[in-house]
């Protein structure tokens, strides 16, 4: 019965990220973009899984490095529960030690820090640490996702399978469907 009510509630997180990949109308403005990526990241939490145990603490983290373009998006979010697990938003300024984001599970990399991409895959690149981002190019450098504009204005996510790999994390195909671009070599070394 557990078994069974897991795989509905899994199917249900499928059909809702599916719908919202299919069916996004034209947003208006850079804040209702960030609320649809906010609640994409949200639901990335049920279609990846990490490494037992990540940490012991009931929570799973999502961290947004740099400057903050949601607002007060992850608000409604904060305090749920996925996976039986608690989930918990940080943020983290420019001048962040990077070190920091490894106790994260889901790190969204604002633009603000695509200069110093390099140097962040280097220092959380190796751990289970799910790397999200919109900046150009984003899988390409060695992010695991990148939010990236279809065609009417349409988010659409690419995806980095040998940064994911090297990660230890595990993606579910149900999310790679969705992908409209999948990245199967190393990052390349430009910034």
């Amino acid at each position: 019965m557990v078994m069974r009510k897991r795989y509905a509630a899994t199917i249900a997180f499928a059909l809702l990220l599916l719908m919202a990949v299919g069916s996004l109308s034209a947003y208006s403005g850079s804040f209702r973009e960030y609320e649809l990526k906010a609640g994409f990241i949200y639901r990335f939490i049920s279609f990846v899984s990490w490494p037992e145990p990540h940490d012991d603490s009931g929570t799973v983290t999502i961290a947004i490095l740099g400057k903050n373009p949601f607002g007060d998006a992850f608000k409604a979010v904060e305090g749920t529960i996925v996976n039986d697990r608690v989930v918990k938003i940080r943020f983290f300024g420019s001048g962040a030690n990077y070190e920091d984001l490894k106790s994260c599970q889901l790190v969204y990399i604002c633009s603000s820090e695509e200069k110093r991409l390099s140097t962040i895959f280097k220092t959380i690149g190796k751990h289970s640490v799910l790397t999200i981002g919109d900046s150009k190019g984003f899988v390409d450098k060695g992010g695991m996702i990148g939010f990236v504009e279809k065609r009417k204005r349409r988010i659409g996510i690419e995806m980095n399978n040998v940064a994911v790999s090297n990660a230890n994390l595990t993606v579910r195909s149900m999310l790679k469907r969705i992908a409209v671009r999948i990245v199967d070599t190393p990052a390349s070394k430009k910034d």
